[in-house]
């Protein structure tokens, strides 16, 4: 049999001997690689039709979540070594709405950055009370509603010298406008609503007092009168 070279055989001929090359398995492999994979577009979070478009945007992260070890001492109230596992939160979200060549609108939802935590602590207490206290925290909590609105400012030059008489001769109704640019945003704060308007802690177990203390003394006077003056300092060298 004889043997073609291959500058003998035509495009259509060598795409031919390819496809009966590749195994039916593989090349239906591939089709099926290129219809499950997704589509991602540019413009993404944004819904265009013709050329205007409305868009939602967020910031990131939302929610962050860890924990976190707190101390207090202070001359007169007991050394606090509190454990906190916590929950921080903020949220930004805006949607854009375009409308080419007229408006412009921006709506921004604004959730402040705040904190909630629950808490276990150990107080050591002047006279050797050691109580064992349980609670939550939480940060104040501020949402915003802000618009701002955008319009479209057009002009046109419409002398530009008095002896150019080209001026005068065409004049294009359908661009006579030729410069045009949308206008300065002015932001209006539209609702404040204060969920929580100051931070709040809440004892479930104890109260924060020696008088509610659970399980009270349990060792001796003289050691505490050592942890408070001496170790506490060290650890927590800020308090006074």
């Amino acid at each position: 049999m004889a043997v073609l070279s291959s500058s003998l055989i035509g495009v259509d001929a060598r795409k031919r001997l390819q496809e009966v090359r590749v195994p039916k398995k593989d090349v239906a492999l591939k089709n099926t690689r290129r219809l499950m994979s997704p589509k991602v577009s540019d413009d993404c979070g944004c819904l265009t039709l013709l050329d205007s478009s409305l868009c939602l945007t967020m910031t990131s992260p939302m929610i962050k979540a860890g924990w976190q070890f707190y101390q207090s001492y202070s001359t007169g109230n007991p050394w606090i070594i509190r454990f906190r596992p916590n929950v921080e939160s903020q949220a930004n979200i805006q949607t854009q709405l375009t409308v080419k060549k007229t408006y412009y609108n921006e709506l921004t939802l604004t959730v402040d950055s705040f904190r909630a935590n629950v808490f276990g602590e150990i107080a050591f207490w002047q006279s050797g009370s050691i109580c064992l206290n349980t609670g939550y925290e939480i940060e104040a909590i501020l949402v915003t509603a802000q618009t701002a609105m955008k319009f479209y400012d057009c002009y046109r030059a419409i002398i530009y010298t008095l002896f150019n008489w080209d001026q005068y001769k065409t004049v294009d109704f359908m661009n006579f406008f030729d410069t045009c640019s949308f206008s300065d945003a002015e932001q209006l704060t539209l609702k404040e609503w204060d969920l929580i308007n100051a931070d709040k802690i809440k004892y479930l177990t104890g109260d924060g007092t020696e008088t509610n203390c659970f399980p009270t003394n349990l060792i001796n006077k003289d050691l505490t009168d050592f942890a408070l003056n001496f170790i506490a300092p060290i650890l927590n060298p800020v308090s006074v």
